[in-house]
């Protein structure tokens, strides 16, 4: 008697061809650890503070003890009983996050998911419309070099070994005057029509009137960018690809189309330009907008390991919403070396006793310390609430003075 086989999307008793290369899309990358909890009571004792019980654990800080036994202070007593969870990391998981519209200049994934053992996947960007560059293939910055056909690399993390190739790119040309010239058409309105005030007809009709005068513009929506992405994949045996179309293709139908957009989200500069044995203070301020003022973070060396009382690394962050228990409505910020569960927010706090590897902002600074903090925090929060989330950044870069410059 026979044995059925099931792959996917075969039915069973039909064995899969050699490869399949089943999606490509674009992409965030989304590296989360992995830890193993214990969960104990613990009783204070003489001398006992928040700190110095958090310090007895594993990837527990004195936060973190106070929101799982729901604390509004610091203080404890002689006798109290405490939930404690610790957590050792024992891993790390890699996975992607698919994204339908960037900025140009963007950096971003280029994945494609397969069956069967490829030795090699190379991607074209091509637009709907060739708006950006002649003949509709898009350019990107890959390794500061400019190319149009992009290789995908083979995963080094294992969880992605054999069912995935990627490659991050800058959805940008190599010069910057070029880039100028796309946001520079990405920033036009779209024209829907022509209108003289009782009347509207179409672009083509205006286009074929020999008396204009008395008619102006309609606008839509910017200009966008829609891309698709072109697949060639090599291996032995015969490749079928999964696209819409069954092609090569891949978001090529209506509603799947990548936008590339001119930039019109939040994005926070940080420089670093103050550091003690205590703590980083640097000056902010937000594109486009009169809001500034100074950040105070934990002090150097920067690390992106999680337990230890120091900054995260210089670069830039995605910004998303955090609600926990003692933080609610704050901007919490994450990359691909410091993850979304190491919770580095933004939060109120004047000194470095108060971050735990958060951003504290404030309107005025002297040495280890910010003053405003709510004000400067519900400026900051309300600015994003009201242009959106979406895209929005931290970018941290140091140039580091002496106090008293």
């Amino acid at each position: 008697m026979g044995t059925s086989v099931s792959f996917g999307d075969y039915s069973p008793g039909v064995l899969p061809v050699t490869i399949v290369v089943r999606t490509a899309y674009f992409a965030r990358k989304k590296t989360e650890d992995i830890f193993e909890e214990t969960t104990e009571e613990y009783t204070v004792v003489a001398g006992d503070n928040l700190s110095k019980i958090a310090g007895n654990y594993e990837g527990v800080s004195y936060q973190d003890i106070m929101e799982e036994n729901g604390l509004n202070s610091t203080v404890i007593s002689v006798g109290d009983t405490l939930t404690i969870t610790s957590r050792k990391k024992t891993g790390e998981k890699t996975s992607f996050e698919k994204i339908k519209n960037g900025n140009a200049g963007d950096e971003v994934y280029i994945v494609a998911e397969h069956f069967g053992t490829v030795s090699s996947i190379q991607v074209t960007l091509k637009e709907k419309e060739a708006l950006l560059t002649d003949g509709g293939t898009l350019p990107v910055l890959q390794d500061e070099s400019e190319i149009t056909t992009i290789e995908l690399c083979e995963p080094e993390e294992e969880n992605l070994k054999g069912t995935h190739r990627y490659a991050k790119v800058k959805l940008r040309p190599k010069e910057d005057e070029t880039l100028e010239e796309w946001r520079e058409k990405l920033g036009e309105n779209e024209v829907m029509g022509y209108t003289d005030g009782q009347r509207s007809i179409p672009p083509e009709s205006y286009d074929r009137m020999i008396a204009k005068e008395g008619w102006e513009p309609e606008y839509g929506e910017a200009i966008k960018s829609l891309l698709s992405i072109e697949v060639e994949a090599r291996g032995e045996g015969e490749i079928t690809y999964r696209g819409t179309d069954k092609s090569n293709v891949f978001l090529n139908k209506e509603g799947e189309w990548f936008e590339v957009k001119k930039a019109n989200n939040v994005t926070i500069r940080l420089e670093r330009k103050w550091e003690t044995e205590i703590s980083t203070i640097g000056e902010f301020m937000i594109d486009g907008t009169d809001i500034e003022g100074y950040i105070l973070e934990e002090k150097g060396p920067s690390t992106t390991v999680s337990g230890l009382e120091q900054r995260v690394p210089v670069g830039t962050y995605n910004l998303i919403w955090h609600n926990g228990t003692r933080f609610k409505n704050v901007l919490k910020l994450y990359n691909d070396e410091v993850p979304v569960s190491r919770a580095i927010l933004i939060h109120a706090g004047n000194s470095a006793s108060d971050t735990e590897g958060c951003l504290l902002p404030g309107s005025s600074k002297s040495t280890d310390w910010v003053s405003g903090s709510k004000f400067k925090l519900k400026e900051i929060n309300d600015h994003v609430k009201e242009v959106g989330i979406e895209d929005a950044k931290i970018i941290i870069t140091e140039n580091f003075v002496e106090e008293d410059e």
